[in-house]
């Protein structure tokens, strides 16, 4: 698929938020490390994003911008505190594991 500026500049938001298919992303993508313009304008794009725009493109209120960020904050935490939990759990499982066997070594004895 060979594309021109106009429909990459276009397809810039759906591609950042991975919502195009995959033929098309890699089109898009292709394109990108061919065009610095685009490029260019793809950073540019990402960038804003960054500084607090909405996927429309209105500016977020300070209130959004806060709530945004905690519930950045609180995602990463509800991630680490998940996967401690799981590696703890898997940790308990094993030694219960390891101490079952090992009695029933001593029974069998």
């Amino acid at each position: 698929m060979n594309l021109n500026c106009d429909i990459v500049m276009d397809m810039v938001s759906l591609y950042n938020d991975g919502s195009v298919s995959g033929s098309s992303r890699k089109a898009i993508a292709e394109h990108l490390q061919k065009c610095p313009e685009c490029r260019k304008f793809y950073k540019e794009y990402r960038a804003e994003m960054k500084r607090g725009f909405s996927s429309s493109g209105v500016l977020l209120s300070d209130e959004e911008q806060i709530y945004n960020a905690f519930a950045a904050k609180l995602n990463r935490r509800r991630m680490f505190f998940t996967a401690g939990l799981m590696l703890y759990s898997g940790f308990t499982i094993g030694v219960l594991t390891w101490l079952l066997l090992k009695q029933e070594k001593r029974e069998a004895k």
